[in-house]
């Protein structure tokens, strides 16, 4: 049972998306394929919702879109432009519309740190190579790179996630004119601005679409990593938010379907698309008022697997789910929530439906 997995898969040419009208073809994207898309035009993105949950943080938003005019990476000639531009480009690249308003805040959740992390990692780079100018270090309140506090130190490596960012220590733009400084408000080499560091940016990219010595090392990693989706027959079940903008279904989920139904002739995945859930649960400051946690579909899709592996009963078909903030807190059970059942049986406007390859999708 995987709730919003993050899974990479093995290209296949015979695999289709389609939700309503829309149609995505072949096995989704890699995270570094698709974190290093959106470090580039996250942060323009975010000046095309400025009610968005922190907009406001995304603070050198118009820089970013004036570096994306100068590089010719959008055809607009004004910020509101390329904001706008950059937003759709997501969209096109297989983000949902329902993450539209999710773009400024997950830039301010550190992409790049994990693009850092992935490309040294699938590139077998240690942090001293220093790819693409990023290191890591503890930052004072400008900025600047100093010796771990000692006291910090001993608390966050109890409690810590494993890599950047995390307490005072956090990705380095190496290449900023003015000397090694914090990558969020550093300056690029090229423009001197505070652009969230574009070159970077650009350099990430280039693992993944380039013909580099540096790019051949990831892209091998990263097809290394990839998986063909077959589960031997495996009982599974997969919950998956729509509107998931850090590991977004159309990359993953779906084709990961699609793939097994190719590689796996048992056919024992269900998939359970959650309309209104986003990738953090909620729980950001912002989020509450517009998506709902996945916990409960979560406990509900463990609660299905027991009951298969127990009693025998058929795992409900792939379906979506249609959980909403309740307006005016006309939920159930006295919260703010609307939170239907995983159906047994689904009314067939919200079946997903699985044949050959080819996932279909209702809207």
């Amino acid at each position: 049972m995987a709730a919003q997995p993050q899974v990479q898969l093995e290209p296949d040419d015979r695999v289709t998306v389609a939700r309503g009208k829309t149609v995505r073809e072949r096995t989704g994207r890699p995270l570094l394929d698709y974190f290093t898309y959106a470090i580039l035009y996250q942060p323009c993105a975010a000046a095309a919702t400025p009610d968005a949950p922190w907009a406001d943080r995304v603070t050198f938003a118009a820089n970013r879109c004036e570096g994306l005019i100068e590089r010719g990476l959008v055809e607009a000639r004004t910020v509101e432009d390329a904001a706008q531009e950059s937003l759709a480009k997501l969209r096109a690249y297989g983000w949902e519309p329902e993450s539209d308003m999710l773009h400024a805040s997950h830039y301010v959740i550190a992409p790049t740190a994990t693009a850092v992390k992935y490309a040294s990692s699938q590139g077998r780079f240690g942090v001293e190579d220093r790819l693409c100018g990023y290191s890591i270090a503890s930052v004072d309140e400008d900025g600047h790179p100093q010796a771990v506090p000692s006291e910090e130190l001993a608390q966050i490596f109890a409690v810590a996630p494993g890599g950047a960012p995390t307490g005072s220590i956090d990705v380095i733009n190496d290449q900023d004119p003015r000397g090694p400084t914090r990558d969020f408000v550093s300056r690029s080499p090229t423009t001197g601005r505070q652009d969230f560091n574009l070159d970077g940016a650009l350099c990430l990219r280039e693992l993944v679409t380039g013909d580099s010595e540096n790019a051949r090392r990831v892209q091998k990693g990263i097809d290394e990593v990839a998986g063909d989706a077959n589960l031997h027959g495996t009982p599974t079940i997969i919950v998956h938010g729509r509107a998931d903008a850090r590991v977004p279904i159309g990359f993953t989920s779906r084709p990961y379907l699609g793939l097994n139904s190719l590689n796996d002739g048992k056919g024992n995945l269900r998939l359970y698309e959650l309309t209104n859930v986003e990738h953090f649960g909620a729980r950001l400051p912002g989020y509450a008022e517009h998506f709902v946690p996945i916990d409960p579909y979560h406990i509900a899709a463990l609660e299905l697997m027991h009951v298969h592996l127990t009693e025998g009963a058929t795992l409900p078909p792939s379906q979506v789910v249609r959980p909403a903030v309740a307006a005016d807190g006309a939920g159930e059970a006295g919260t703010d929530l609307v939170l239907p059942e995983i159906a047994a049986s689904p009314e067939a406007a919200d079946l997903i439906g699985v044949t050959e390859g080819r996932v279909t999708v209702p809207n």
